[in-house]
């Protein structure tokens, strides 16, 4: 039984006013003493209004006695279900999650008569805060007991033997379960899908209801029992985070029901590429009902080389101007910032190559592209791994890679063209590790996966268009994405600059005025710092830079660009900036270099479309900024100049920025970033 599996997962998911008038004074004597007596009907409205409100203080008392009986009961059930899931006793577990549901069921009942006191100041807040709060427990232990429903059946398997239903250990692996025990969960786990993301949704909508809780005015006691609840459910959001698209997607990538025939593409981003990084190798991966029945690597100059001057496609101009590259092969494919696009065009070169060169290649399905810092982090979690003699480990990956494949092969006596097989040697042994991963330790695959398809350095393109919308739906394919307002995205392309970006800082500034005639002026600056040497592996930088900005917007002027670098364009003349459209943006481009030591900025400045200053004049303001794929987190720099006082703002500035018609705000690009701020 996968109790240490379940646990772990469990872990993500637990714990009127006085009437004013004149005023009559009487001068002479004492007041003389009168009896009033009401009539008799008024007498019995009176003792029956007092009786009704007895009846409502019982009414309410009583009430509030169950539900807060209820709510304590339903704690404690969540405590017997921890500790039965601690003792193994995973039938005990959801008999206590089911008994906490009802009890908050219960208590959310029983409370539901004091809702008339909302409008009642203080109190009213306090109803609110109760009715969130219970809305959010019971939505939550529901969403957890019907999560550990799916998982125990996804996990529990029919022997084929003996007929009989027996569950996965928590030391199974990939590797231990036959074919047709893949297969079954792979069905399972596609059959669940829907209800895996029903999960979710009301997991979310518990989030929802625990952030409509006021931050102010609530009893301590119930202000205190909001942070542990919201960080219960966050915990369980997280956790179904990976799972639920998952559920969705991984089992037609695995192969089930039907087989599939993938491109792996290892981008290194040592030599940044507006697809997120060099293609220097690629691999083939085919899959059928979870079972890898393929898996090769190549040295991308075995279809690039043979086919030199018989594809047949011209390269962007840049690649001529700057690296005399003239015919496009299929290493310099992602030349679109648009993970889609790119890898269409890579495709279109792997055909059109192989089939001059290598018709043994298969058709692809599709792309799934890493960075170099998945690979470390999948070394990290694995362990070492040695090949021909030479060990690899997270920390020393990247190194220790560059020098086989660019030095050591020399030495070794190997040809050129067998300079990569040690890669294809060291991603077959790591896959093969990772599948020997007990169960147990899934999650923290699962975790890994999620980070890095969020940080953009795992891609997945498919031809399929239903995979691939699930893929866009859950911002995984590296699209440009739509913005009403303001955007924008630096996008960096290595030219003939080695592996210089490992050793190159980076920082963008974004500023936005209005102009005395009205039109709303940007400024987008990209300081590098180059902090390296001349190597084999690092040299001056060279980058053809891009910004992608609101389509319509028309270009002022550029600083910082030039010709070339300073061994072919010695007075360090500037270049002449580029222009153009692509996916609903309009781009302006540039080249510049910097020597190693030296930093130096480049910067555009451009007039906003209309459609942004209506934005800005209609009161809100908003911004997206994009990070390039494959990049490494980097600082981003915002100041917003507005016409009239910030009112607020999404994120917040710091408190000491309050006040002005300025938005100021520090952060990075370690994901995708978006920004709101009204003027109201």
């Amino acid at each position: 039984m996968p109790h240490d599996y379940l646990r772990s997962v469990q872990k993500k998911a637990a714990e009127p006013p006085l009437p004013r008038g004149p005023v009559f004074v009487e001068d002479a004597g004492p007041p003389a003493r009168r009896v009033v007596r009401l009539p008799k009907a008024s007498r019995r409205w009176v003792r029956g209004l007092l009786a009704l409100i007895v009846i409502v203080i019982v009414v309410f008392a009583g009430a509030g006695g169950i539900a807060a009986a209820s709510a304590l009961a339903g704690r404690a059930a969540l405590s017997k279900a921890q500790d039965a899931l601690a003792a193994s006793d995973t039938a005990g577990f959801q008999r206590q999650m089911t008994a906490a549901e009802g009890h908050f069921n219960r208590a959310r009942m029983f409370a539901g008569p004091f809702l008339v006191f909302l409008p009642i100041p203080s109190l009213g807040t306090q109803v609110k805060a109760v009715d969130h709060l219970l809305t959010a427990a019971t939505v939550s232990t529901g969403a957890v007991n019907d999560a550990f429903k799916i998982l125990h059946d996804l996990l529990a398997l029919e022997s084929a033997a003996e007929g009989t239903i027996v569950e996965v250990p928590s030391a199974a692996t990939l590797a231990s379960l036959t074919p047709e025990e893949k297969r079954a969960m792979l069905a399972k786990l596609a059959a669940a899908a829907p209800k895996i993301n029903d999960i979710d949704r009301r997991v979310r909508a518990a989030l929802q209801e625990i952030d409509s809780i006021p931050s102010d005015g609530l009893a301590g006691p119930l202000a205190e029992q909001i942070l542990p609840l919201k960080a219960r459910v966050a915990q369980l959001r997280d956790a179904l985070l990976p799972i639920a698209p998952l559920a969705e997607i991984l089992p037609a990538m695995a192969g089930y029901p039907t087989p599939k025939t993938y491109m792996f593409l290892m981008l290194n981003n040592t030599e940044l590429r507006p697809g997120g990084g060099f293609i220097g190798s690629f691999g083939i991966i085919a899959t059928s009902n979870g079972e890898v029945t393929r898996f090769s690597s190549e040295d991308v100059y075995a279809l690039d080389a043979p086919t030199f001057g018989r594809v047949g496609l011209p390269a962007p101009k840049p690649f001529a101007d700057y690296i005399n590259i003239k015919e496009w092969g299929m290493r310099d494919a992602n030349w679109s910032p648009d993970f889609r696009r790119s890898s269409e065009q890579v495709i279109a070169l792997y055909d059109r190559e192989r089939a001059l060169a290598r018709p043994d290649l298969p058709a692809v399905d599709g792309i799934i592209a890493i960075t170099p810092e998945v690979a470390a982090d999948l070394l990290r979690m694995v362990g070492p791994v040695t090949v021909d003699g030479v060990t690899f480990t997270a920390d020393n990956l990247l190194d220790e890679l560059q020098y086989q494949v660019h030095q050591a092969f020399l030495t070794q006596g190997l040809p050129e063209s067998q300079r990569k097989q040690i890669l294809g040697k060291l991603v077959s042994q790591v896959f093969q590790k990772m599948f020997a991963l007990p169960a147990e330790r899934w999650p923290e695959g699962l975790a890994a996966v999620q980070k890095h398809l969020t940080e953009k350095r795992i891609l997945l393109y498919e031809k399929d268009p239903v995979l691939q919308g699930a893929f866009e739906q859950h911002h995984w394919a590296g699209r440009m994405v739509a913005a009403d307002g303001d955007y924008l995205r630096w996008v960096d392309a290595n030219l003939g600059a080695l592996k210089t970006d490992v050793v190159m800082e980076r920082s963008l500034g974004y500023a936005l005025r209005v102009a005395p005639d009205g039109q709303i002026i940007a400024t987008a600056s990209m300081r590098y710092k180059n902090n390296g040497t001349f190597t084999f592996r690092t040299t001056r930088y060279r980058t053809y830079a891009r910004i992608y900005v609101p389509q319509g917007s028309k270009l002022i002027r550029v600083d910082g660009s030039l010709k070339n670098d300073r061994t072919k364009n010695p007075s360090l003349a500037p270049g002449v900036p580029d222009a153009g459209v692509e996916e609903g943006k309009t781009w302006f481009g540039a080249f510049t270099a910097i020597e190693p030591g030296d930093e130096r900025t480049l910067t555009f400045t451009y007039a906003l479309p209309a459609n942004v200053s209506r934005q800005i004049s209609d009161g809100s303001y908003s911004l997206v900024v994009q990070k390039q794929l494959g990049t490494q987190s980097f600082p981003l720099s915002l100041t917003i100049d507005l016409p009239r006082r910030v009112t607020s703002a999404e994120p917040g500035e710091e408190v000491a920025e309050f006040g002005d018609a300025r938005y100021r705000l520090q952060t990075n690009l370690r994901v995708d970033r978006g920004f709101v701020v009204s003027t109201r």
